[in-house]
C-alpha cells in the first residue's frame, strides 16, 4: 500500500505562507527614541490618573476612522497637536490611529494588512508603515490610540500606544480578553454591536484577571504568554441596534449595571466606592450607605476616607435641600443618622429642640444647645457642617470663622440659604413693613453669592462653589412639591434666569 500524500491533511485551504521580519527586527529597522519613549510613558501615567479620578480631565480619543493616507495623518496629527496645547487644562487629546478593520463580512482590512489598497496584500510593508507613523507622532508629543485586533501585531507596536480599544465584534472574544490583560495600555472595550453591555461588563471582569496564552516572542518565536491582569480597563459606549447609548440616561444605566457587575470583583476600596456612587446617582441612597460605610473601612486613613463620606453627605443634602423650608433641616438630621452617621443638630432655643426631639429621636443623633457664633466644640472635630436657611439668621463673619475652626482639614460644608437676587426675598428681606407682616426677625437678611464666595475664600476654605436653585416659595404646601420640583429644575437650567432661584446651595472644603 503507498504512503498517502503529504499534504493531504495539512493546509489543505492554504495557499501559501510568507515569512515576517520577527519584531525584534523590525524596533531594530525603526527604533524608538528616549524623548519619544518618555512621552509614551507619561501619556499612559496621565491616562491611568484619569481612570482612577486623580485627574478630572476627560480624555479624547479623536481622528479618522482608520489610516489610509500617511501624508493626511500626519498633517492631522499636526493640527491635533495644536488643538491639544489649547484644551490640555480641560482635556487630554489622543489621535485615534487605527491600522486593522475588523470586518463584518469582507472589504479592505486596513492600513497593515493591505497599505497599497490594492489587494497585494504586503504585511511586512504594512507594518513598517505603521510603526513609522507611530514613531512620528511620539516624537512630536502626540499621545496615539489605536484598536488591537490581531494577537500578535501588539509585539510589533505595543510600546508606541497610550490607550488601547477593544472593537465591539472582538469583545466577547476569548483571545482578545487575554490579550488585554497583558497589555501595557489603559483599554477600552467597545458594547456589543447590538448596544448591549453584558458582553463588555463580562470582558472587564475577565481582563482584570492572569492569564495564560500562546504569542509570540520578541525573537519570532512561539512562547506562553503569563499575566497579571489590567486594573484600567473600561467600557466604551459605541452605540448599537441603529441607536446611540451615549446620552445621560444610557450612561446612568451603564453606571447601574457596572455597579451590579463590581459586586463579583475582589474586595476593593474602590469598588465599593464607584459602587456607593453609582446608587447615588440612581437615587437610591439607603444603597449607597452601606457601600460608603465599607470604602471607609477599607481606605482606612487615606485621603479617600473623607471623599467617601463626603460623597454620600453632598448627595443627601442636595436632595434634601428641595424640601419645603420647615422640613429641610430635621429631614437631613434624621437621613443622615439613619445612613449611619453621627450627627450633633444645635439650635439657640431650648423650645425648638425639644420639638424636634419630639419628631425624631435616634441613638446618634443628639440635640444641643449652642450659639452658632460661639460653639463649644474643639478645634478640627467634625467632619461635616451642614445647614439649612441658618446663616442668614447670625452675624455671618463669626459664623463662619466658628464654623471653619471646628471643621477638620479636607471637612465640608453644606448650606441653603436664601439668594437675595430672587425679587420675592429682596423685598421681604428689605422693606421693613413686608418683612414684619411675614414674621421675619429684624436682623434676617439673604445672599448675594459673589460676596458670600469672597469671604468664604478669605476665611480659608478652598473648592467654593456656590449655585442658585430651588423656584419654590418656601410655603410651597409638601404634597404639591414633587409635581412641581421639575418644572423648577428646568428654570434653574436657563441662563440669567437661574441667578433669579429662590435660594443658593453653598459647597466648600476647609
Amino acid at each position: 500500500m503507498s504512503a498517502p500524500p503529504p499534504d493531504r491533511l495539512y493546509n489543505v485551504n492554504v495557499v501559501s505562507s510568507d515569512l515576517l521580519p520577527t519584531p525584534e527586527e523590525v524596533k531594530r529597522t525603526i527604533p524608538l527614541s528616549a524623548r519619544a519613549d518618555e512621552h509614551v510613558y507619561r501619556s499612559r501615567d496621565v491616562l491611568r490618573a484619569i481612570l482612577e479620578r486623580r485627574d478630572p480631565r476627560l480624555f479624547v480619543v479623536v481622528g479618522p476612522c482608520s489610516i489610509h493616507d500617511l501624508d493626511a495623518a500626519r498633517e492631522y496629527a499636526g493640527r491635533l497637536k495644536n488643538l491639544a496645547r489649547r484644551v490640555e487644562r480641560s482635556m487630554f487629546l489622543l489621535m485615534r490611529v487605527y491600522f486593522e478593520k475588523p470586518r463584518t463580512t469582507v472589504g479592505w482590512k486596513g492600513l497593515i494588512n493591505d497599505p497599497f489598497m490594492d489587494d497585494s496584500f504586503h504585511i511586512e510593508r504594512g507594518i513598517l508603515l505603521a510603526r513609522q507613523l507611530l514613531v512620528d507622532l511620539a516624537e512630536q508629543g502626540l499621545p496615539a490610540a489605536t484598536e488591537a485586533l490581531d494577537p500578535i501585531m501588539p509585539q510589533y507596536l505595543s510600546e508606541l500606544i497610550s490607550w488601547t480599544a477593544i472593537g465591539a465584534r472582538t469583545t466577547e472574544s476569548q483571545t482578545h480578553r487575554e490579550m488585554a490583560s497583558g497589555l501595557s495600555t489603559p483599554v477600552g472595550f467597545k458594547n456589543g454591536t447590538d448596544g448591549t453591555l453584558a458582553v463588555a461588563i463580562n470582558a472587564l471582569q475577565s481582563v482584570r484577571h492572569p492569564h495564560h496564552f500562546l504569542g509570540i516572542s520578541q525573537q519570532g518565536q512561539s512562547a506562553v504568554f503569563h499575566t497579571r491582569g489590567n486594573a484600567h480597563s473600561h467600557i466604551v459606549l459605541r452605540g448599537g441596534g441603529g441607536r446611540t447609548n451615549y446620552d445621560s440616561v444610557s450612561v446612568a444605566l451603564c453606571e447601574q449595571e457596572l455597579a451590579k457587575a463590581i459586586k463579583l470583583l475582589p474586595d476593593s476600596p474602590d469598588a465599593y466606592f464607584y459602587l456607593g456612587k453609582a446608587c447615588l446617582d440612581a437615587g437610591d441612597s439607603k444603597r449607597a450607605a452601606p457601600q460608603f460605610d465599607k470604602a471607609i473601612q477599607l481606605y482606612g486613613n487615606d485621603a479617600k476616607t473623607a471623599q467617601a463620606a463626603h460623597e454620600l453627605l453632598s448627595k443627601v443634602f442636595e436632595n434634601l435641600g428641595r424640601h419645603g423650608e420647615a422640613q429641610r433641616e430635621l429631614e437631613t438630621a434624621r437621613e443622615l443618622a439613619r445612613l449611619g452617621a453621627d450627627v450633633i443638630a444645635i439650635d439657640i432655643s431650648p423650645e425648638l429642640l425639644e420639638i424636634a426631639k419630639a419628631n425624631c429621636s435616634m441613638s446618634n443623633l443628639r440635640y444641643e444647645i449652642q450659639d452658632a457664633s460661639a460653639l463649644s466644640y474643639s478645634n478640627a472635630m467634625f467632619d461635616s457642617v451642614v445647614g439649612s436657611s441658618v446663616l442668614h439668621h447670625l452675624e455671618i463673619e463669626e459664623a463662619i470663622r466658628e464654623i471653619y475652626r471646628v471643621l477638620k482639614p479636607g471637612g465640608t460644608i453644606y448650606f441653603t440659604e436664601p439668594n437675595m437676587l430672587n425679587p420675592q426675598i429682596a423685598i421681604q428681606k428689605n422693606v421693613p413693613w413686608v418683612k414684619r407682616k411675614l414674621g421675619d426677625s429684624p436682623d434676617e437678611t439673604a445672599f448675594f453669592r459673589w460676596p458670600l464666595r469672597r469671604l468664604l475664600e478669605q476665611t480659608g476654605f478652598r473648592d467654593v462653589r456656590i449655585d442658585p436653585f430651588d423656584f419654590l416659595h418656601p410655603k410651597t404646601p409638601i404634597a404639591l412639591i414633587d409635581g412641581l420640583n421639575p418644572f423648577g429644575r428646568f428654570l434653574e437650567k436657563v441662563p440669567v434666569i437661574a441667578e433669579f432661584a429662590g435660594s443658593l446651595y453653598i459647597r466648600a472644603v476647609k
